[in-house]
């Protein structure tokens, strides 16, 4: 069921999708709309099928808001999750994201902001991080965060180990799009630095990089591959915007 998958490895010239590549990936998977919708709708109304549309801002830009609205013209609702820095959390451009129709979430990162100042402290760490998580939302309340990700660091805490100790739902947050999306028939395509990865997870939500065989040239092939390939019912395309 998955073969048609394979092949999917580094190009090392491959750059971040333009509106017109971003456009054709979109016409790819047109097959898939029916099932398209936000984390917070599916987790809501408990969706066994999906196919949600995931990006990461690290930046932020007028061509941004020109792949919001491309989605909104083609019918496809999206999860666009800003980290709390002061360049991004900022509310204009972001309630523009909301305007055509798609959600905004917090890209966490509490504990490894603070892991450095408290790490000899692990109590205090985690009550100063649940402290500054209530805040963020509060300040941010206009944006009307339902759905959260964690900030994935390559090396330090692990940030969604707060939540080992405290309950993101008791801040109306409805779901965790790592914690809350763990089972072994979700397939996630990852978009970075000029890499498309295919990972699925396993029994412990741990995510496991598939083997690959051939290159894939770019947003828009990923389009044409899910295409011309089976309906797999639990899809996420995770683009992170460097």
């Amino acid at each position: 069921m998955l073969k048609l998958f394979k092949g999917l490895k580094k190009k090392s010239e491959w750059q971040m999708p333009s509106w017109a590549q971003y456009r054709l990936f979109l016409s790819g998977i047109c097959k898939f709309q029916n099932w398209n919708d936000t984390y917070a709708n599916i987790a809501r109304l408990h969706k066994s099928r999906f196919f949600v549309l995931h990006h990461e801002l690290y930046t932020f830009s007028e061509r941004l808001l020109d792949i919001a609205r491309l989605e909104n013209d083609m019918g496809w609702k999206a999860n666009y999750f800003v980290p709390n820095t002061p360049d991004l959390m900022q509310h204009p451009p972001l309630k523009k994201l909301i305007s055509l129709g798609h959600d905004v979430g917090l890209l966490y990162d509490m504990l490894g902001n603070l892991s450095e100042r408290y790490s000899d402290n692990p109590k205090e760490l985690y009550q100063r991080a649940w402290a500054q998580f209530g805040d963020i939302l509060r300040q941010n309340h206009a944006l009307n965060i339902r759905c959260i990700a964690p900030y994935v660091r390559k090396e330090g805490i692990d940030n969604s180990l707060l939540w080992q100790r405290f309950n993101y739902r008791v801040q109306n947050i409805l779901c965790d799009s790592d914690l809350d999306f763990r089972e072994d028939n979700i397939i996630t395509f990852l978009v970075q630095k000029g890499e498309i990865q295919y990972f699925k997870r396993d029994i412990y939500g741990r995510y496991l990089v598939q083997k690959s065989t051939k290159s894939i040239q770019d947003l828009e092939d990923l389009g044409k591959r899910l295409k011309h390939g089976l309906l797999v019912p639990r899809v996420v395309v995770k683009i992170r915007w460097e």
